[in-house]
């Protein structure tokens, strides 16, 4: 543009020099440039394959990990299982499940407040199939947690970590207007 006016006779020399002073010129990268602008790109490839194999590696840890296992490092305080009023009418059982976190000794006090003598006993989950169908000479229980016709009950002893079946029966023969046993029952874990 500068060249242009001064053709035209409408720019001094002194004119055209001064602006040709302050056009800007087109600045060339020196060689070494592009080795750089590569090397930080491939240093940023580095650093994003790095930072994907951390994000999966804890992703992958988060799901894998078993929630219901306590970790090794919390201490293992007494755990309340069950503290509650079951109520059971005549002839019937009822099934408490107890899901012990860790191994550990389970105390077990029951009171009938209100109703007929019970039987006690404790099994597995693998016998739910065997209680359902009140085949109750083919159950296994933990003979030391087993009571018949009693209405105090208390057992200490020691299981492992993982479920199990308190089972409450009442086997009496109820009339229709005899209100159900009341039965309060507490368990508790120790470590």
């Amino acid at each position: 543009m500068p060249n242009e006016l001064l053709e035209r006779g409408k720019a001094t020399d002194q004119e055209f020099a001064d602006t040709t002073a302050t056009t800007p010129k087109k600045v060339t990268a020196p060689s070494g440039t592009h080795a750089k602008t590569g090397l930080t790109a491939w240093r940023l490839k580095v650093l994003l394959v790095i930072s994907f194999v951390f994000l999966w590696f804890f992703w992958y840890n988060a799901r894998t990990r078993n929630p219901t296992q306590p970790p090794a490092t919390l201490s293992r305080a007494r755990v309340m299982l069950a503290d509650q009023v079951e109520h059971l009418p005549a002839p019937a059982w009822k099934a408490i499940p107890l899901d012990l976190p860790y191994s550990g000794t389970v105390n077990i006090d029951m009171q009938v407040v209100e109703g007929d003598p019970i039987d006690i006993f404790l099994t597995a989950p693998d016998q739910l199939d065997t209680l359902e169908k009140m085949m109750w000479d083919n159950l296994r229980t933990y003979g030391d947690f087993s009571a018949a016709g009693t209405k105090t009950y208390r057992r200490t002893g020691h299981l492992a970590q993982g479920g199990y079946y308190l089972v409450v029966r009442d086997m009496s023969l109820g009339m229709p207007s005899s209100p159900a046993s009341n039965i309060s029952v507490k368990v508790r874990l120790s470590p």
